[in-house]
C-alpha cells in the first residue's frame, strides 16, 4: 500500500490521476452529474453538499497530461480506449476552459474497435458498451465515415450476440444515429434469427429482448404487417 507520505507532490498527482481512470464509470443514460459521458463511481450527500468518487476538483491540467500520455504509450486497446476518451470526454470539466481535443476522439473510436475485433472483451456486454461508446464518439465529431464504420463493427458483432445484446446495440443505433433503410433491415434479419434460435431454446427471456426490439423498429418504420407477424 502506498502512503502519500511516500511519496512526491507529482508521484502522488499520477497516481490521484490513474486511480480516478479507473473509478469513473460508463453512463449512457445521460445521468451523470458532470454532464460527461463518465460519471463517478459512487456519489453522495453530506451536509447538502454533493460528494463524487472521484472527484474533478482534485484533478488539474497535469491529471489529464497524464491520460494522455498514456493514450498515447500504450498498447493495450482497452486501456488505450480508457485513457483517451478521459481526455476526449473530462478535459474540459477538469480544466475548465480550452476546445475539445478530437485526436483523442479518434484514438478512443479506433482502440474500442480494435478492442472489440481483437476479442479483448472477454464478456460480451463490455463489448456492447464499447461499440456503442465508439458510435457516440463519432456523431460527437459529426464524421459520417466513422459512423458508417462503427455501424458495421455493430452489424458484424451482432452476428453472434445474443438478442438482449443486439437489442440494446439496435436501439443505440436508431437514437445516436439516422440508419438507413438497409442498415435496419440487416439489423432485423439478425434480431429474427436470434428469435427463432431462443424460441427453439425456450429462452423466453431472449424471445422478450428481440421481440421487444422488433416491433420497437417496425412500428418506427410503420411497417403494420411485420409488426402484426411479431
Amino acid at each position: 500500500v502506498c502512503s502519500s507520505d511516500l511519496l512526491s507532490s507529482d508521484e502522488q498527482r499520477n497516481l490521484d490521476a490513474e486511480i480516478a481512470a479507473f473509478t469513473c464509470r460508463f453512463t449512457s443514460d445521460g445521468r451523470s452529474p458532470w454532464g460527461t459521458f463518465f460519471a463517478p463511481l459512487w456519489e453522495q450527500c453530506n451536509d447538502g453538499a454533493a460528494i463524487y468518487n472521484p472527484d474533478l476538483a482534485r484533478l488539474d491540467s497535469r491529471s489529464v497530461d497524464v491520460w494522455a500520455h498514456r493514450a498515447n504509450t500504450c498498447t493495450n486497446p482497452v486501456l488505450m480506449s480508457r485513457y483517451a476518451d478521459l481526455v476526449w470526454d473530462l478535459e474540459q470539466k477538469i480544466v475548465g476552459h480550452g476546445k475539445r481535443r478530437p485526436e483523442f476522439a479518434l484514438i478512443a473510436f479506433a482502440a474500442y474497435l480494435r478492442a472489440v475485433s481483437e476479442g479483448r472483451f472477454l464478456y460480451p456486454p463490455f463489448a456492447t458498451e464499447a461499440l456503442k461508446r465508439a458510435l457516440e464518439i463519432a456523431g460527437e465529431i459529426r464524421d459520417r465515415e466513422k459512423i458508417t464504420q462503427a455501424t458495421e463493427a455493430i452489424l458484424e458483432f451482432g452476428q453472434t450476440a445474443p438478442a438482449g445484446l443486439l437489442a440494446k446495440l439496435s436501439k443505440t443505433l436508431s437514437i445516436k444515429n439516422k440508419p438507413d433503410s438497409t442498415t435496419m433491415k440487416r439489423m432485423c434479419s439478425l434480431l429474427e434469427q436470434r428469435l427463432i434460435r431462443a424460441i427453439a431454446d425456450n429462452d423466453q427471456i431472449e424471445v422478450d429482448s428481440a421481440v421487444h426490439s422488433l416491433e420497437s423498429i417496425y412500428r418506427k418504420a410503420k411497417d403494420i404487417q411485420n409488426r402484426q407477424r411479431i
